[in-house]
């Protein structure tokens, strides 16, 4: 006999509110202000079963950042930067920048709920920097 968990949702059985949940993210990256507040809700159904939708939530957020960069480096990976062009593999450098920031601030906010005081911080990018200074 196996000890089976009982998650208390809103007429959703537990497989299809976790399905919606993962949606739900996906589509608060895009579109926070109509997608937030049902997060939030969402969150708030986890806390209640015990879970922490805190920390869900924000794992989530953290695989999409990694399948994000995970995407944009795949060609360049193979090495189909030619095929790509350099105004391509340009776009795609900035924005795996971008997912880089996403992916260390969720890493930091999941090492703030488990009572972690250094951060991680990723490696300044030399745009970011005044380059008359050395």
């Amino acid at each position: 006999m196996t000890n089976k968990r009982i998650l208390k949702t809103p007429s959703t059985m537990p497989g299809e509110f976790f399905d919606r949940f993962t949606i739900l993210i996906k589509k608060a990256s895009v579109d926070f202000e109509n997608h937030g507040e049902l997060v939030q809700k969402y969150t708030m159904i986890l806390k209640e079963n015990n879970l922490d939708g805190d920390l869900l939530l924000l794992l989530c957020e953290l695989q999409m950042a990694n399948l994000n960069i995970w995407s944009l480096e795949s060609e360049i990976r193979r090495g189909k930067e030619g095929e790509l062009g350099l105004q391509e593999v340009g776009k795609r450098a900035l924005a795996i920048r971008e997912y880089n920031a996403v992916r260390v601030d969720k890493i930091n906010k999941i090492n703030d709920l488990f009572g972690v005081v250094n951060k991680e911080r990723k490696v300044d990018h030399v745009s970011e920097s005044n380059i008359d200074t050395l």
